[in-house]
């Protein structure tokens, strides 16, 4: 009795010795998937990891994607709200950081150091437009795990729940393993007592992962509606659409000033002045014939801002009849040509 409780106290003094001496892995991880009738997903995943003060000193984090492109080639994002995330059934803190192609969810406390040991992580979360609607059926497609762990994942595990007219219907079932873009067989997959497909691979290396394939014929979940895809839409191009109202607005803004002073005069005679305009200097004239204040306008300026009056007028006249008489031959003359 005495050995036995002195192998008990060695035990629990060395464990963590041991434990850190082992390497880190995730011993489990299992997805049970819920699909709703409105093509919504609510997602449960645990994960049970093997921390050693490695890697896994705070906690650990989970990379999701939500920017993906469509067959045309546009860019489109994918819902994705947290419920919570738990560590042994109690709730942990956690926050979001951005990845290139989504976001990724950090689980832990950075004042924290997690001692050597199991932990099995809960993180739920909801997401949405997972799935694929075709000409002749309908599917989930949906990457498990993710290819971007640096642990080896002891076993995989999936459960689909799906809407009851989909489940009792004839269902495609496969799956794939191994790095992104392979297309290992390495997985089995069976039906639950409720008629629901579950998956489950083993053994895969850091950065392998399980994605699986549930298809059902099309009608059983209905596709999102032309209102919803317009919403979708726009919320995918917001700053396209930011930018094209602006434009809309600016080239608003310049036909309603286009409309108000901007316009041609009618057609009509053109009849030539021989007078010039009232309170029209010389200078200004000498503008209207050159297009151009050069140094005689400025010389008429300095000129005539210093001559008397009468003078002025008398001058500036002259200035003016030859200024019409050049307008007229040179411009008058081309519209009546």
């Amino acid at each position: 009795m005495k050995k036995l409780a002195l192998s008990a106290v060695l035990l629990a003094a060395f464990s963590p010795l041991l434990l850190a001496g082992q390497t880190e892995r995730i011993r489990l991880f299992d997805s049970y998937i819920t699909v709703n009738a409105d093509g919504s997903m609510l997602v449960c995943e645990t994960i049970e990891v093997q921390a050693a003060g490695q890697n896994i000193r705070h906690g650990i984090y989970r990379d999701f994607p939500t920017r993906y492109y469509d067959l045309l080639g546009n860019q489109y994002d994918v819902g994705f709200q947290i419920v919570g995330v738990e560590r042994n059934g109690s709730s942990e803190p956690y926050h979001i950081g951005t990845i290139d192609n989504g976001v990724r969810v950090y689980f832990g406390d950075s004042r924290f150091v997690l001692p050597p040991g199991t932990y099995a992580y809960t993180f739920t979360y909801i997401t949405n437009r997972q799935l694929g609607f075709f000409a002749d059926h309908d599917e989930l497609y949906w990457n498990v795990t993710g290819n971007r762990w640096q642990f080896p994942i002891d076993v995989a595990t999936a459960t689909v729940v799906l809407p009851e007219q989909v489940r009792q219907a004839d269902l495609g079932l496969d799956g794939y393993t191994g790095f992104r873009g392979e297309r290992g067989k390495l997985l089995t997959h069976t039906r639950d007592a409720q008629n629901n497909p579950q998956f489950r691979a083993e053994h895969l290396a850091p950065g392998q992962g399980l994605a699986i394939v549930v298809s059902w014929p099309k009608g059983l979940i209905l596709p999102p509606s032309t209102q919803q895809k317009l919403n979708w839409f726009i919320a995918d191009n917001r700053a396209v659409a930011v930018g094209l109202a602006g434009l809309a607005l600016v080239l608003l803004y310049y036909f309603a000033v286009w409309s108000m002073v901007g316009r041609d005069p009618a057609p009509g005679t053109i009849v030539a002045l021989y007078e010039p305009p009232d309170n029209m200097s010389p200078a200004a004239m000498r503008y209207l014939e050159r297009m151009n204040f050069d140094n005689q306008a400025f010389a008429k300026t300095t000129i005539f801002s210093t001559a008397p009056a009468k003078r002025c007028n008398s001058l500036f006249a002259r200035v003016w009849r030859r200024s019409i008489s050049s307008l007229t031959r040179s411009t008058c003359g081309r519209a009546f040509s």
